[in-house]
């Protein structure tokens, strides 16, 4: 599965073998600022790479993004296809 998560003005887009409830309870332990589910499609780690590199010019780091309009259209496009 693909999740694409939000923390503040950051999207991670990442793939999990677990459901997106169990990665996110997993991510906000070390993260002081919450997470909030933007949504998950069905998917591997292959999909996930293609995402990455799609973005990869809103890349923070590792599988992090900027929240920006062209990643949330981009997001959405994968969520509403």
């Amino acid at each position: 599965m693909i999740y694409f998560m939000q923390s503040l003005d950051k999207i991670k887009v990442g793939f999990t073998k677990n459901n997106a409830i169990q990665r996110k309870k997993a991510l906000e332990i070390g993260n002081p600022h919450g997470i909030i589910i933007i949504g998950v499609v069905t998917g591997n780690s292959h999909h996930e790479k293609i995402i990455h590199k799609d973005l990869s010019d809103y890349q923070v780091i590792g599988e992090w993004f900027i929240d920006c309009k062209k990643v949330r259209n981009y997001i959405s496009d994968i969520l509403n296809n």
